[in-house]
């Protein structure tokens, strides 16, 4: 002071670090798996005094470890926030990606022993497909339009790498190109591609060909179908027979 006197105090300042939150590695699961999330690994050089879970702004859960069930197919991302007993806080993210699970088997397949349950059927002057030894059979088809027959049900392409379309057809003999055909066309998700035709002297050989078509441009395709249709073209006795058709992917 003004006459040189003295006096000490001292304070104390103790530094905590904020906690480090660890929501664990990404996982890659396969469809109907839970998912257990895993926060144990957070630290703090106190203590953690709480976590949240969150996706998006949805609380999953409060507790280090929690567990998912019923995830749908994609890529879920889920936060964690940690906080210590002093209040601070610190987060990390965590990556859950859930994959289809495709069921062994065609995605599609009819061998007509039990009709046309499978497909929609239009018909010309009265004629449409119908079972004939066991496959599908048209003839009498002769307006321009023909005869068709539609996948009744969309095959989903979207989670295979590769898929293929298998067939067995049997094309009677065109006797005089005046437009005969068995036509195959896939459905594209917004209109009809011509897969395959054949027609006067080109596979009309009355034989039976088992066709494979490779269908990797349809691969983004959700709502996949197959049409088949076949016209005659003049004369009475042209005949088309279909049998055996299968959808097949691979991932």
């Amino acid at each position: 002071d003004n006459v040189g006197k003295t006096d000490s105090d001292s304070v104390q300042v103790i530094v905590h670090q904020k906690p480090v939150a660890a929501a664990g590695s990404d996982q890659v699961v396969d469809q109907g798996i839970d998912v257990e999330l895993d926060g144990s690994n957070s630290s703090d050089d106190g203590s953690i005094a709480s976590y949240e879970w969150r996706e998006g702004a949805t609380v999953k859960g409060a507790s280090a470890k929690i567990t998912l069930s019923n995830l749908s197919v994609g890529e879920h991302t889920y936060t964690l926030t940690v906080t210590d007993n002093h209040g601070s806080t610190d987060t990390d993210t965590v990556k859950v990606t859930v994959v289809a699970v495709i069921p062994p088997g065609p995605l599609f397949s009819d061998n007509f022993q039990n009709g046309f349950g499978k497909w929609d059927r239009t018909s010309s002057n009265g004629f449409t497909w119908q079972i004939l030894s066991g496959s599908a059979y048209a003839e009498h088809c002769n307006t321009d339009a023909g005869c068709s027959m539609t996948m009744k049900d969309a095959v989903d392409l979207t989670p295979f790498s590769s898929a293929t379309l298998n067939l067995r057809r049997l094309l009677a003999r065109i006797f005089i190109n005046y437009g005969g055909f068995l036509k195959v066309e896939a459905f594209n998700g917004s209109g009809w591609d011509t897969l395959a035709q054949w027609g006067y002297q080109n596979g009309d050989d009355n034989q039976w060909h088992n066709e494979s078509f490779n269908l990797s441009s349809y691969l983004g395709v959700s709502n996949f179908k197959v049409r088949i249709t076949f016209r005659e073209g003049f004369f009475y006795g042209e005949s088309a027979q279909v049998d055996d058709v299968e959808i097949v992917g691979a991932q």
